[in-house]
């Protein structure tokens, strides 16, 4: 093993190899990051001390959730395009349209004025029942922009929670709720 850390820490082309198999393995490709986390520490330190030698890596991080202590990093925003391009399209196609999400040029400023969006929103809930996820996809936005206008429009009383999306690789994660519009009185 320490031989394939070895050739990965002076092989750019493997390193992202190895990055990207893991990020399709155990990775998580989120509507505003990705990340890469195992249940074992120094697997976890040896991936990132192949994606830290190649600047792909943030910090590593412990997390605690769902009584577990997971080990990772997230991956920087702008080696998303190299890894893509050396492992897409993914064999998944939801990741594939996760990761292709994350593509999306992103400018400075907000892509559209806060009242815009939040009319489209309603206006796309009211065509169809959608996730937040479904809903960044469709605009472009992070998840979660999406999340804050999604919270505004509910305490308005425009939108609420109609159910869970029951196909959700993530059931706990608050991505499962699915929209709608608050019917008309």
């Amino acid at each position: 093993m320490r031989g394939l850390i070895q050739k990965a820490l002076a092989n750019e082309d493997l390193a992202y190899a190895i990055v990207g198999q893991a990020l399709l393995d155990e990775g998580s490709i989120l509507t505003s990051n990705m990340e890469i986390f195992y249940n074992d520490e120094n697997t976890a330190k040896l991936l990132f001390e192949i994606a830290e030698r190649w600047n792909m890596a943030d910090n590593f991080r412990v997390k605690h959730a769902l009584k577990q202590t997971k080990y990772g990093f997230t991956i920087r925003a702008h080696a998303r395009h190299p890894i893509y391009e050396r492992i897409g399209p993914l064999p998944d196609e939801t990741k594939d349209i996760a990761f292709r999400h994350l593509l999306r040029d992103i400018s400075t400023g907000p892509k559209y004025p806060q009242s815009v969006a939040k009319r489209g929103i309603v206006a796309s809930l009211r065509r169809s029942p959608k996730t937040s996820r479904d809903l960044a996809y469709e605009f472009g936005l992070s998840g979660s922009t999406i999340k804050g206008h999604l919270k505004d429009l509910r305490d308005a009383g425009r939108i609420r929670i109609i159910g869970r999306n029951t196909r959700s690789l993530k059931g706990k994660r608050k991505c499962a709720y699915v929209w709608g519009p608050v019917p008309s009185k």
